[in-house]
């Protein structure tokens, strides 16, 4: 799959494999992001103002890492054959931990569903042997 397509976009479905290659990915970039950011900052004294192009760079790559994690998560539910509106349900703290869980260990559906062809064809069965 796409990276970009795997981070920014709502649509489609994505299996356990897909997920954690987007999440470590997005987590990768975002931890790139913020070093690069403290590196560009260290030449600050401590009682200089706080420079708002650091600031704004930060917020926007912070939006930036809440979509893809957010959409990351709607596929997955996607997966489930639910609907992707249910990530939000990951802003509530303990709740959102424990289906952040949910969505980590069971597979989806092997079949088709609303929002994508399923990635599971079942294997066919062994014929027997006839002499």
């Amino acid at each position: 799959m796409n990276p970009l397509k795997l981070l920014w976009s709502f649509r489609g479905r994505i299996a356990r494999l897909a997920y954690f290659a987007g999440i470590w990915l997005n987590t990768v970039w975002a931890a790139l992001a913020v070093a690069a950011i403290v590196y560009f900052d260290l030449g600050r004294k401590p009682g200089d103002p706080p420079d708002l192009v650091f600031g704004s760079i930060f917020l926007a790559g912070y939006v930036l890492f809440l979509w893809a994690w957010f959409a990351l998560m709607a596929k997955r539910f996607h997966d489930f054959g639910k609907s992707g509106w249910l990530s939000l349900l990951l802003i509530v703290p303990i709740f959102g931990f424990m289906v952040m869980l949910f969505l980590h260990f069971p597979g989806g559906d092997d079949h088709d569903n609303a929002y994508g062809p399923g990635g599971r064809k079942a294997a066919p069965l062994p014929q027997p042997i006839r002499i």
